[in-house]
């Protein structure tokens, strides 16, 4: 590896390999460099970090609006959370809440005021005097350049990331993903290429690769090329 910066986060590139490489065993030990934008956190990371604080299905004002929606639902107990809801009563009638459901949504508000809050004492900043989801990440969405190179990136991007497994956990909203069969990763070479609803990037389920569907577009043309 050059003198690039590493992805905070650790992440590796699939297929790449340090000169101290351990063995065949390892899928992949070099360190993914920041994004071309700059910042500390790689462009897939980058990416999704951008998607959180915005206002699209992928967004945290999203997920809150799910579990909103979902949370007086009829409980579908699942192995995540089955231990922390509520049981339907005998007769089968839908219980009146559904505690994951609202513990997920309390810790998504929570984890939203407090990475507001931070920056703000970071900066010297107001901010917004709402600091619900919806205004926090719309707000904070505004510094994302300057959020990626945060030194406490690592650890919101974390935080955030559970908010948002949590919730869709819980209240599910993307469409099944859809495999691409037969297409290796450029990355690390194995077939774990799959399209997330709502995402207009091809993501690598084992390494993390990101592409976007037009690079995705040339890469299996050059596939093919190579195999005719």
């Amino acid at each position: 590896m050059t003198d690039a910066i590493a992805c905070i986060r650790g992440c590796r590139q699939g297929g790449r390999h340090l000169s101290d490489c351990p063995g065949d065993e390892c899928v992949g030990c070099q360190p993914r460099p920041v994004a071309r934008e700059g910042g500390l956190l790689c462009w897939p990371c980058r990416r999704r970090l951008t998607e959180w604080l915005a206002a699209g299905e992928n967004s945290l004002a999203h997920a809150e609006a799910r579990l909103v929606e979902e949370i007086h639902a009829p409980v579908r107990a699942t192995a995540y959370d089955t231990d922390r809801i509520q049981s339907s009563s005998e007769d089968g009638a839908p219980t009146p809440l559904n505690l994951a459901r609202h513990d997920a949504l309390a810790e998504t508000r929570r984890w939203c005021a407090y990475w507001l809050q931070e920056w703000c004492h970071e900066r010297g900043l107001h901010g917004p005097d709402d600091h619900g989801v919806k205004s926090a990440t719309s707000y904070l969405h505004q510094w994302v350049d300057q959020l990626a190179g945060w030194e406490r990136v690592g650890e919101m991007w974390d935080a955030l990331a559970g908010q948002m497994m949590d919730a869709h956990a819980l209240a599910p909203w993307r469409v099944q993903m859809r495999r691409c069969h037969g297409v290796p990763c450029p990355d690390c070479q194995r077939t774990s290429l799959v399209v997330f609803g709502g995402d207009d990037v091809v993501t690598c389920q084992l390494c993390k690769a990101s592409l976007h569907r037009d690079v995705y577009a040339k890469w299996v043309a050059e596939l093919a090329k190579e195999a005719s």
